[in-house]
């Protein structure tokens, strides 16, 4: 397998990072389309999720490709892009790859967690022997 990953450094004060990830793989029985996704090294936030597509060759000698994008406002530093564990046609697999580490600069960050300031559930009793219940959750 070999992989490449463009670009490695980005400034999000310009925008949103579009990263672009190729990887060709072999296999004598054929492979699955790999997934990958971005992960940042010291935070929880992830991007990117998903599977690559095809773009030459066959799925036992193939080049595959994804795209990802990194929103503008996401946490600085180093990301990691990682390409999860390789399946065959036969059920064989790999494990989990760090294919490249790209670094981000740029404007400040959000990188908390949304805050829940209030919720309402009603009605909070009720007797399912009448009917089904409804409830409404704000």
């Amino acid at each position: 397998m070999s992989s490449t990953v463009t670009p490695k450094t980005f400034n999000l004060s310009t925008g949103p990072a579009t990263v672009k990830v190729t990887v060709r793989i072999t296999d004598t029985t054929g492979t699955t389309a790999p997934t990958l996704s971005l992960g940042h090294t010291t935070t929880s936030q992830s991007h990117g999720f998903g599977t690559a597509t095809l773009i030459s060759g066959t799925t036992k000698d193939g080049t595959w490709e994804r795209t990802m994008t990194i929103p503008q406002g996401s946490a600085l530093g180093q990301w990691n892009v990682t390409l999860f564990p390789l399946r065959d046609s036969l059920g064989n697999s790999g494990s989990f790859q760090t294919l490249s580490t790209i670094t981000l600069s740029g404007t400040p960050t959000d990188t908390s967690a949304p805050v829940l300031v209030s919720s309402t559930v009603t009605p909070k009793t009720f007797n399912l022997s009448t009917g089904p219940a409804t409830v409404k959750v704000t």
